[in-house]
């Protein structure tokens, strides 16, 4: 009878980490028989099968490798995979590699809260280490198996982490941009609505993109921040009403927002949070 496969998703948000994301799914399968990695090898653009086949993976994880650098640590992509993770398996096995940087405490906001590392080799053997007993391989194997593969996948590991370039061809890496568009297509794919609630049609796609530059964003997002944290997004102002789209749904942070919403802007609020897979959607109206 073969063993449970133990499936490790590898989490990445634009050039270097997808690069460094593809050795680490090699690296991880050389140390672990049992592992199962998986990221995704396209960038993600909204309308693909993409962003429902990563949410599918994301549901599926025992494990999740965060490969974090200086300029996608907020992203609110790497973020929403982050918290869905949080909730599925154990802190310990949510582990973020900071790839451009040469200590872990550069590493801030919630991501910084992970016990999180390097690619530094003895960073790395402790990623390995608390792999290893979910999976089920004792120390003395793994060591040994360890100092086998680091000799191969240092170099490549290095090289990984330099490129920044998208090769010829390539789409670009995800943007901001995109990250707003692929929460506005999760929330888009909500469809029922608990009691005593009131969901808003879907939100046209020149809205989205008028609300990047409107000065609304500006004023509310300071705000929005505080109170329901880094990754929430504001997908559309319209009607004097506010759609927020959040991976993490806190009901106390929710009503205060809409009551400071209410008082001070006068708008409604409807948030929505597709959490690990499940689906949240409440409304305040005037």
């Amino acid at each position: 009878m073969s063993e449970t496969p133990f499936r490790i998703f590898i989490s990445w948000s634009g050039s270097p980490s997808k690069e460094v994301a593809r050795v680490t799914n090699d690296w991880l399968r050389f140390l672990f028989d049992r592992a199962e990695p998986w990221y995704s090898d396209k960038d993600i653009y909204p309308g693909t099968q993409t962003i429902s086949e990563i949410h599918e993976n994301l549901n599926r994880a025992d494990a999740g490798v965060l490969l974090v650098t200086a300029d996608n640590q907020k992203s609110p992509w790497i973020n929403y995979e982050a918290g869905v993770l949080a909730q599925r398996v154990t802190s310990s096995l949510v582990i973020p590699i900071l790839i451009d940087e040469e200590s872990p405490t550069a590493l801030t906001g919630p991501l910084g809260r992970l016990q999180n590392a390097t690619l530094a080799k003895e960073h790395m053997l402790k990623v390995a280490r608390a792999l290893a007993d979910p999976v089920g391989l004792e120390e003395v194997r793994l060591s040994a198996k360890f100092e086998m593969s680091w000799s191969e996948f240092e170099p490549k590991f290095i090289q990984a982490s330099k490129q920044r370039v998208s090769p010829p061809g390539e789409k670009p890496a995800r943007t901001d941009s995109d990250k707003i568009d692929e929460l506005l297509q999760l929330v888009r794919g909500m469809r029922t609505t608990p009691p005593g609630t009131r969901s808003l049609d879907p939100v046209p796609q020149d809205e989205v993109d008028a609300i990047r530059t409107s000065k609304i964003l500006k004023v509310i997002e300071p705000e929005m921040k505080t109170l329901l944290g880094d990754r929430a997004v504001l997908v559309s102002a319209r009607r004097n009403n506010l759609v927020i789209a959040v991976p993490d749904y806190e009901p106390v942070a929710a009503k205060a927002f809409a009551k400071l919403a209410l008082k001070q802007w006068g708008m409604a609020t409807e948030i929505r949070s597709p959490t690990a897979g499940s689906e949240v959607v409440s409304s305040w109206w005037a």
